[in-house]
């Protein structure tokens, strides 16, 4: 599971909104972030700046910190959309949990 959180330059929609996705128990924090990406590319405005933070409960090291701020030549000077994603770790086992 992935928390992701959009602040910045988000569409009014997606400004402060938290959202929980589920993944597959192999994919890493790097991958999930990608995939986000190519798909948040699909519906936004071309050239769109995305400021991508993998948070992934470290201390913060600010020469590791990964993001992905580059503007292309030509891009706009807008805010960027800022995405913050965070693994959560589940509170139960699965096999103790009742449905």
């Amino acid at each position: 599971f992935y928390r992701v959180w959009f602040h910045g330059g988000a569409p009014d929609e997606l400004m402060g909104a938290e959202f929980v996705y589920r993944a597959g128990a192999t994919v890493k924090l790097e991958k999930f972030g990608r995939a986000l990406c190519s798909v948040l590319k699909c519906v936004l405005p071309e050239k769109t700046p995305i400021d991508l933070v993998l948070d992934d409960g470290r201390p913060e090291d600010s020469s590791q910190r990964k993001h992905n701020q580059r503007r292309g030549l030509g891009a706009t000077n807008r805010e960027p959309i800022k995405i913050k994603v965070t693994p959560l770790r589940p509170m139960m086992k699965r096999e103790s949990s009742l449905r």
